[in-house]
């Protein structure tokens, strides 16, 4: 990475979908930078086009217009070779999906990412050592039907986080936790930046999941703006927060 580059970069990026003669503008003129040790939060309801952001951030949609970077690189000029290492080199993308194979164990499904470059019994260490890390290292051989909500999003996270990405996208992950549960997953994002210097980039249908966040945005109608919530602002000040003067 440059001196003058961001890990992830976004550039006046739109996104439009056509279907017949109606028109979607799922993303407007975005603009978001996110760099290493950065927890940058997005919120919006239903449908206001966070996944699409993250789908964009990591190349599994393309613009129709603006420009979106990782480390410089302009993820349109990659072939999708190049556009496959990069993600496969620097990206983790965390998602609420899971295991398609119900059959697949959970440290299965973790080491799948690390498949192509380590052998299976060392992948699999990789994955139990993530789950450890994350505090649900009981779960790597139960099945994901058989785990709870917060057991789910720490196992995905542990996906994510397996290859030791250098920015790591989540994709609404507390939305079926209650205020506890939640605390404790965004706070653990906000270590996982802090303590790896990777950029974290979580979209969120819930504003109290911003707490702990450098920089914290809302989308609707496909624009994104800062949050300017005095809630948000009276939660940071009770918990003595260090972004609270923010």
């Amino acid at each position: 990475m440059t001196a003058s580059a961001h890990l992830l970069q976004l550039d006046g990026v739109s996104r439009v979908r056509h279907a017949g003669a109606f028109t979607k503008h799922l993303l407007r003129d975005v603009s978001l930078t996110v760099n290493p040790g950065d927890f940058v939060v997005v919120w919006g309801v239903g449908r206001s086009g966070k996944s699409t952001l993250l789908r964009l951030a990591c190349g599994l949609e393309r613009p129709d217009s603006g420009a979106v970077r990782i480390e410089g690189a302009d993820l349109a000029g990659m072939s999708p070779a190049e556009l496959g290492a990069a993600r496969l080199g620097s990206v983790g993308l965390v998602e609420r999906v899971g295991a398609e194979t119900p059959e697949l164990r959970v440290e299965d499904y973790i080491a799948l990412p690390l498949a192509r470059c380590l052998a299976r019994r060392r992948a699999l260490d990789r994955a139990r050592q993530a789950l450890d890390a994350l505090g649900v290292g009981h779960v790597g051989g139960a099945r994901w039907q058989e785990l709870d909500d917060g057991e789910r999003a720490r196992a995905s996270l542990a996906h994510g986080l397996a290859r030791d990405p250098k920015l790591l996208l989540v994709d609404d992950l507390t939305v079926n936790m209650d205020a506890v549960e939640e605390a404790e997953f965004v706070a653990l994002l906000a270590e996982v930046a802090r303590s790896r210097r990777a950029a974290v980039l979580m979209v969120t249908s819930t504003l109290s999941a911003a707490v702990d966040a450098d920089e914290a945005f809302t989308i609707s109608d496909g624009r994104l703006r800062p949050v300017n919530d005095s809630a948000l602002r009276v939660r940071r000040l009770r918990r003595g927060d260090r972004h609270a003067d923010r």
